[in-house]
């Protein structure tokens, strides 16, 4: 996010302008977030698609497509949760949308059906995902 022009095109991406400068607001006035964890969440996401691994529950479409899938990968952190968007579509990968938001699950317990049900009201609370 913190890359100007030269240095996207020597690593070969594109970020859209409006995120670029959304999320250098947002680093900005937080410092609390990582975006490093946003990347471990898109190398979960890669690892889902190419290997299949079975680490991930796979949300399987009625009509699945040949060669596209949507990915959505969540890292759940106490203080803060990372979501993002991963769309493939043969070899080629675009990440769609990406986020972070307060969790407040540091007094939760892991296995605890409850620290579920607080994960998914909180996601759709959420209009961007």
């Amino acid at each position: 996010m913190q890359a100007n022009d030269e240095q996207l095109e020597q690593v070969q991406l594109q970020v859209e302008d409006k995120v670029q400068q959304y999320w250098r607001q947002q680093l900005a006035t937080d410092p609390k977030i990582k975006l490093d964890d946003v990347g471990d969440a898109l190398l979960h996401a890669l690892d889902e698609l190419l290997c299949s691994s079975t680490n991930f529950k796979q949300l399987v479409p009625a009509a699945p497509p040949v060669n596209v899938n949507r990915t959505v990968e969540v890292a759940v952190f106490p203080d803060i949760t990372y979501w993002m968007v991963l769309h493939c579509q043969w070899n080629t990968f675009l990440c769609e949308n990406f986020g972070c938001f307060r969790s407040s699950f540091r007094s939760l317990h892991y296995k605890d059906l409850s620290t579920a049900e607080r994960i998914k009201k909180k996601f759709t609370q959420r209009n961007e995902i």
